[in-house]
């Protein structure tokens, strides 16, 4: 069995056949991916919420933002538009 295969019987089991049939024919041919994180599944709000806090009086170091947003380093750093 395929890794889409096992995620959709993943989903199925999650939905329940009548939701996940419902999802399937709305968007049906369609690629969905899904956040690592539901929290943050609007970029440009996180990417806000990084800069407010790397700007902010309190200062969120580069690491607590990797760890808190589960980003790369340089993720962090092209967000807040600064070179390592």
């Amino acid at each position: 069995m395929s890794k889409n295969q096992l995620n959709l019987e993943l989903l199925k089991n999650l939905l329940g056949v009548e939701l996940f049939n419902d999802a399937c024919h709305i968007l049906k041919g369609e690629k969905v991916s899904f956040p690592k994180c539901p929290d943050h599944m609007e970029k440009d709000h996180r990417n806000r919420c990084i800069i407010a806090e790397y700007d902010s009086g309190q200062g969120a170091s580069i690491p607590d933002l990797m760890e808190k947003y589960d980003l790369s380093q340089s993720q962090i750093y092209k967000i807040i538009g600064r070179t390592p």
